[in-house]
This record gives C-alpha cells, structure tokens and sequence, in this order.
C-alpha cells in the first residue's frame, strides 16, 4: 500500500510505502433470526443435570460448605449452626441445551458456482442457527460433512462469548466443500446422547438413509433445512415433485422437523417453521 500525505496548501508532499500484511477473514453473511427459541421444545436434552441424592436429610443435599465470595444471603443458618461451619445454599445447576448445527459440504449436495451457488447459502444458513442458538443459550457445535469443526460456544453468559461465536463464523469462512460421497456422522459418539441437531442439507439419495437415521436416533427432535437445490439450475423436474420435496417428505415421515429453502426464500420465515 502506498499513502501520499500533502499539507492542507499543497506545499510539501510525502510518500510512504507500507510492506507489512495482515489477513482478511470475510465471515460469512448471518441472518437475524426472530424465532421462538427451540429450546422450548429441546428442554432438558442436554446431560448437565441437578444432582439427585438418596440417602441424607433434605439439609444435607440442598446445601455446601461457604467459599470466599459467596452471597452472605445465601447461609443456611441451621445447617451452620449444626456443623459449626458456615454453609450455603447449593443452587441446582440448570440443564444445559446442547445442539449440533450439521452442514452438509458435499461436492454433489450442492448446485450452482461462487457466491450464488447453493453452498454459499447453505453456509449462511448454518452461520445464522449458530449464533441464533448461541444467543438462545445453547452449547453450540458444527459438522461438515467430514466432521466437527474445532470451535464450541460453551455458554451464551460466558464473557468469552462473543469471541467464540466470532471463531465459529471464521471456522466457517474457511469450509469449503468436499468430494466425499456419505456424510460422516462418527462425531456423534463424542456428543452427549440428547444433543440435538440442526441440519443444512443438500441433494440427498438412498445412500443417505443411514447417516440421516443415526443423526434422528441421537437427538429427540431434529430439525432440517433442506436446500431446493434444482431451483439454483435449470434442472427442475417438469411436473411433480421435486427431488427436495421428496427429501423433505421422507424427514417428516421419519421424526425430522423439515422445510425448504430456496434461492429466494427468507431465511427467517423459513426457520420459523422448522422452530415450531
């Protein structure tokens, strides 16, 4: 880069060349989603549970030794004045909603090229659940169609939280698709049994019957948005139903929550449905 500096009445002039570079990461583009938070619906799906106890007074399992900073409201005066240690209330620790955004980076999934392609909105699409969910309070994760990506936004209240959904967005910017065949879904032996999942689907066939029922066993209630991804060429079927309507109908035969999204669609209007 090269800055040219002038004083204001154009008497002197200086040139200054600047060598050094930094890297540019273009995140990709999200959309606010306004939804009801699907956590409604996933509630208590996570493994993070109150500790449940079966033996012991009723003062003994609601209450833990102070600690240095704990709010001075909180003792339990008679359980104190039994142990001659001060003692606190325990708050229960709530369940913690976890969910798996899986896109699908499958050469053959996806139709058109560069940035009006259908893989470019099936990326935005996973940006956008991500930090919708995130903000909803979600553990969040996500899958490609070779597997994790490693980035976690671990807790929405967390001070580090917006750093985390900004590494995801920029794990993101990076993915690229990929000329496997079957999507890889082995993840889901390190995920928590319960977790749930919110995928981003393309072109889906036979082969695919697997992976997409291991993804339905392991989450209660999995949601799909399916890619109408014929409407990005000009290979739409004349009449009836279209691969994706297909897609879309065997999900909700199957337990998915499923709705398309087209080139055109709203994102939002789109994601409602899937939310309810």
């Amino acid at each position: 880069m090269t800055v040219r500096v002038t004083d204001p009445f154009g008497m002197v002039e200086m040139g200054r060349t600047f060598h050094s570079t930094t890297d540019l990461v273009a995140t990709p583009r999200t959309v606010a989603l306004t939804s009801g938070d699907p956590a409604q619906a996933w509630a208590g799906s996570g493994h993070s549970r109150p500790r449940s106890f079966s033996v012991g007074h009723a003062e003994d399992v609601t209450v833990r030794e102070y600690q240095q900073g704990d709010d001075v409201r909180r003792v339990h005066w008679p359980s104190s004045a039994r142990t001659d240690e001060l003692m606190v209330r325990r708050e229960e620790q709530p369940w913690q909603a976890r969910t798996v955004v899986v896109l699908d980076t499958r050469t053959r999934a996806h139709r058109g090229r560069g940035s009006a392609s259908s893989f470019e909105t099936a990326v935005s699409a996973a940006a956008s659940l991500a930090v919708h969910l995130a903000e909803q309070g979600h553990e969040v994760q996500v899958a490609t169609a070779t597997g994790l990506l490693p980035v976690t936004v671990v807790a929405a209240t967390s001070s580090a939280h917006g750093h985390e959904v900004t590494d995801i967005l920029e794990a993101l910017a990076v993915v690229d698709v990929d000329s496997i065949e079957s999507l890889d879904v082995s993840w889901l032996m390190s995920v928590p049994t319960g977790t749930q999942v919110a995928a981003v689907l393309g072109a889906l066939d036979t082969t695919d019957h697997y992976a997409l029922a291991r993804l339905e066993r392991h989450s209660r209630s999995p949601r799909a948005l399916v890619l109408d991804v014929d409407a990005w060429t000009s290979t739409r079927r004349a009449s009836g139903a279209s691969a994706a309507e297909t897609t879309l109908a065997g999900l909700s035969a199957s337990g998915w929550r499923a709705a398309l999204l087209g080139p055109g669609d709203d994102l939002d209007t789109v994601w409602k449905q899937v939310a309810r």
